[in-house]
């Protein structure tokens, strides 16, 4: 597993049989990676699940083409804003947050 972002919510990647999974620590990132998977379409054939790993629960989700287009195209639309604001603030919520 090779860890990509630690804080606020731990983000990493591994091998897996199809290719590779994101590992999230569950929250509103992993709300945001299964979001996109499922309305892509695109998770190889397996759904999001939960999985514990060293005492932390994570949502593990199919890293396909398409999931890696659409969070690059997030990423893009993300630093255009900085460049047209000068700033940007993104804050992440859980579908709870919203209720």
């Amino acid at each position: 597993m090779k860890t990509l972002l630690t804080h606020p919510y731990l983000l990493a990647v591994r091998p897996a049989e199809r290719g590779w999974e994101a590992l999230c620590q569950t929250g509103p990132l992993s709300a945001l990676f299964s979001g996109l998977a499922r309305d892509l379409g695109s998770t190889n054939g397996q759904s999001p699940r939960t999985e514990e790993i060293g005492g932390r629960v994570f949502t593990v989700v199919p890293l396909t083409e398409a999931l890696d287009e659409a969070l690059v195209r997030l990423v893009d639309a993300l630093i255009d804003l900085r460049y047209e604001s000068g700033r940007v603030q993104m804050d992440l919520f859980s579908a709870e947050d919203w209720r």
